[in-house]
């Protein structure tokens, strides 16, 4: 079995996330992390009062994060305020 860096995925740190949200995101904006891992990113967002969407090819960090499994080139509509 590949590890998690094997197979490409990488973790941001809890407070490198809740950096970059509080300077890209604002309460009310709709935000899209397209490889949303663990839900770092999603958190951060929401924390602030963001409408936040992720997805994620692994089922089981989609769920854990509360995205959506799948890859998000299928899911393209709509628009973000951040990415």
């Amino acid at each position: 079995m590949l590890s998690v860096h094997s197979r490409g995925a990488y973790f941001t740190p809890a407070k490198v996330a809740q950096a970059l949200c509080r300077w890209a995101v604002r309460r009310g904006d709709s935000a899209l992390d397209p490889a949303c891992g663990d839900g770092v990113f999603l958190r951060a967002a929401r924390s602030i009062g963001a409408s936040a969407r992720g997805y994620d090819l692994d089922a089981a960090s989609a769920r854990s994060a509360g995205g959506t499994q799948g890859d998000f080139f299928d899911h393209l509509g709509g628009s973000y305020d951040a990415v």
